[in-house]
């Protein structure tokens, strides 16, 4: 699957970026932008989008991380992840204190299923099953 670069969906942001949209346990009509980050080891979501969902994450483990130059809580949740029409299994983890309306894609669980290929100079990437 290939994507062209487009900016992450914030007003004062023009410049395009490598973006995907994940649809979470099969919620399609509520698809959640991510930036494709190759240096962020896990998937980080607004915790909003566990609500909209309707993930629990009472009990869920739980880290402080810097994000944003922000201290944020992230809990963790095992969820269906689909990028186009490949769905996996993946934990995603659901910060508190990131109000953003886009997300993140880590290497460690949703990027890990996929070969990634990327163009900054053409601006596009292509995401592709492993086998």
């Amino acid at each position: 699957m290939r994507l062209t670069f487009s900016p992450v969906p914030v007003p004062e942001e023009r410049d395009p970026r490598p973006l995907v949209d994940l649809v979470l346990e099969g919620f399609h009509e509520a698809p959640i932008t991510c930036l494709v980050d190759t240096g962020s080891l896990r998937t980080r979501l607004p915790d909003w989008v566990a609500d909209v969902i309707g993930v629990d994450l009472a009990g869920a483990p739980c880290e402080r991380i810097v994000l944003g130059g922000t201290v944020v809580e992230c809990r963790q949740a095992h969820v269906s992840v689909a990028v186009g029409p490949h769905e996996v299994p993946a934990p995603v983890w659901f910060c508190d204190g990131w109000n953003a309306p886009f997300g993140l894609v880590g290497q460690e669980d949703v990027l890990r299923a996929f070969r990634l290929e990327l163009s900054s100079a053409e601006g596009w990437l292509e995401l592709r099953p492993e086998p």
